[in-house]
């Protein structure tokens, strides 16, 4: 396949394709400042303590943390969850992997194993749901919850058995089975599903594949994790309509250009339209009702009620639905989902994007956490460009409906601040906003360019603020400006693309 090709479209899709790196107190076992949080139980003991405290119980996983020389580091560390496997779970792993203790393993292999264990946040058992736990863990992967009666089951086979152990500083779920950490990319799990045959060779005939098998990308001084998120048809489905082959589906997708890698070819723009930009277990499509494909040229809707419709129809009533059993299957890169029905191409649909959405925002320990601030307007952001006292990203811990997702950005004495969209399709738009401003007791002048078109003039804080219409021929990125001749502050939610039919 076209491996530059898809490097190229990685580049051009970046802010959309790729997930959130986790950093923060990512347990890179470095120098680092520990996290700050409060104790959980002033009388309790730390983690390690409570371990040593326990020997019967827990002595194996904490000669885990000892061999990974981590026992400074994580008496530092506070307000994370540990999945700790009991002492049985331990040897019956290691008979699994051959050896006879810890010690067999490689030095690396064993800090993976601990990092696979700690989630940076207190997941108590009332917290999870059917999909993941709403932390990655310390390696950056989601990790799959599940329930059989009334147990909670972690990647498919372990079991908390013992729950909510609060520590001075931390929590422990006590679990029967040690988490084999996750290698395989989104599309190696999927092709090797014998149910997917069809689906699995037509990623591989677009080159859509190349792209799902990345599961980092060089992003300036870092490797960025990728996130999807795979609504795969099983062939079952595909027989059920009438498809036994990949030039079945490709003759369903109607008159197609012999180059099944174009982005402007019917059967490519079907495959990628199961693709999702960002890595959402069932729980998570609770959050919003649009998900973008990795091109962003299309998007899904979600309604979550007695049932996961994708794109339901008001009318009708019909949807597309989710196999619930064979869904929130976890992979290095995504997740996939059975979908019980072929997803068609939706008409153009109103595109809202958060100006919080982009990568340097969200691969932050502060993304949907906590306040960041910048001062360099010109070097702190690829995608964002600002003259202003102070520019802040403020994340909520719980979100209001005052923000969308809980976050916004914030400029002190601002002058301007120009952003670049992601790729908008090509078509006839209403642009608004949703942001306020403020200057002592008068509303600032405002001027909004966009591609460095004067287009509006704000007069009044509105809940949102109306930008005009455009009319796009190609698809594209587009630079948006707001400029305030006199010094104001001004907090930026979200902007909305409203397709106008002709």
């Amino acid at each position: 396949m076209k491996t530059p090709t898809i490097f190229k479209l990685l580049n051009r899709y970046k802010p959309v394709v790729l997930g959130s790196l986790f950093v923060g107190i990512l347990f890179s076992f470095c120098t680092k400042e520990p996290a700050i949080g409060t104790r959980l139980n002033e009388d309790e003991p730390g983690i390690y303590e409570y371990l040593l405290s326990n020997p019967d119980q827990y002595s194996e996983f904490a000669k885990l943390i000892e061999l990974t020389n981590s026992v400074n580091l994580l008496k530092g560390l506070k307000n994370l969850t540990f999945l700790v496997p009991n002492n049985t779970a331990m040897r019956e792993y290691y008979k699994e992997k051959k050896v006879n203790s810890l010690s067999d393993f490689r030095g690396d292999f064993r800090q993976t194993l601990l990092r696979n264990h700690i989630i940076p946040s207190i997941q108590k058992t009332k917290d999870i749901y059917l999909g993941a736990l709403q932390d990655t863990n310390a390696l950056g992967d989601y990790l799959k919850t599940e329930f059989s009666g009334s147990d909670i089951i972690l990647n498919r086979n372990s079991k908390i058995i013992t729950r909510n152990i609060l520590t001075a500083d931390n929590c422990i779920q006590v679990i029967n089975k040690v988490l084999e950490p996750i290698t395989k990319d989104i599309y190696t799990v999927l092709s090797e599903d014998p149910a997917y045959t069809i689906f699995t060779e037509s990623l591989e005939l677009t080159g859509i594949k190349d792209t799902l098998q990345l599961i980092t990308y060089p992003y300036k001084t870092k490797n960025v994790r990728t996130r999807f998120t795979l609504l795969a048809v099983p062939d079952t489905t595909f027989n059920r309509l009438g498809i036994f082959s990949v030039n079945d589906l490709i003759n369903c997708c109607g008159e197609s250009t012999e180059d099944l890698t174009s982005q402007e070819n019917p059967f490519y723009k079907y495959m990628e339209y199961h693709c999702l930009a960002g890595t959402f277990y069932l729980n998570y499509f609770m959050d919003k009702s649009k998900y973008y494909a990795i091109s962003q040229v299309n998007s899904i809707s979600m309604s979550v009620t007695n049932d996961y419709k994708i794109n339901p129809d008001s009318v009708t009533n019909k949807y597309t639905g989710v196999h619930i059993s064979e869904s929130n299957i976890p992979a290095k890169n995504g997740v996939i989902h059975a979908v019980n029905n072929l997803l068609p191409l939706p008409e153009l649909q109103e595109f809202i994007f958060e100006t919080t959405d982009y990568l340097e925002i969200k691969q932050g320990a502060f993304y949907r956490k906590d306040q960041m601030q910048w001062f360099d307007g010109e070097n702190s952001f690829s995608k964002i460009k600002f003259l202003s006292a102070k520019f802040e990203y403020f994340g909520i811990s719980k979100p209001s409906e005052n923000y969308l997702n809980g976050d916004y950005l914030f400029l002190t004495n601002f002058k301007w601040i120009e952003i670049t969209t992601p790729v908008i399709p090509a078509g006839h738009y209403k642009i608004s906003s949703r942001m306020w401003f403020t200057v002592g007791d008068a509303f600032p002048g405002v001027l909004i360019y966009i591609d460095d078109k004067h287009v509006a003039d704000l007069t009044m804080n509105q809940s949102v603020a109306d930008f005009g219409e455009v009319k796009w021929t190609t698809s594209g990125e587009h630079k948006l400006k707001i400029e305030c001749p006199d010094l104001a502050t001004m907090s930026w939610d979200y902007l909305v693309f409203t397709p106008i039919k002709e």
